[in-house]
């Protein structure tokens, strides 16, 4: 089950201030679209993904989609650490 306040703990200041639920919601809608089923992990555990705008996160999403022949999201669902490629693109 979630709880915001143990994923809260995992994060700095700055970037719980960062955080706009607006864009997080519009992440979590095209999340959706794309067939991820795994929200709630990326939430809890890469929460700094939700501070990037829904533009840039949609540009580095298909960059790495691409860069993984459109497959990004099957394959981070075995290695969530996939995610961390978002910082260097």
């Amino acid at each position: 089950m979630f709880d915001i306040n143990t994923t809260l703990k995992k994060f700095s200041d700055d970037v719980i201030k960062n955080i706009d639920i607006e864009e997080v919601n519009k992440i979590i809608i095209f999340l959706k679209k794309q067939n991820c089923d795994y929200c709630e992990e990326l939430v809890e555990d890469y929460l700094d993904l939700f501070t990037f705008g829904i533009d840039e996160f949609k540009n580095k999403f298909n960059y790495l989609n691409e860069e993984y022949n459109n497959n990004f999201l099957e394959l981070a669902r075995y290695n969530m650490h996939l995610f961390e490629e978002f910082y260097k693109c």
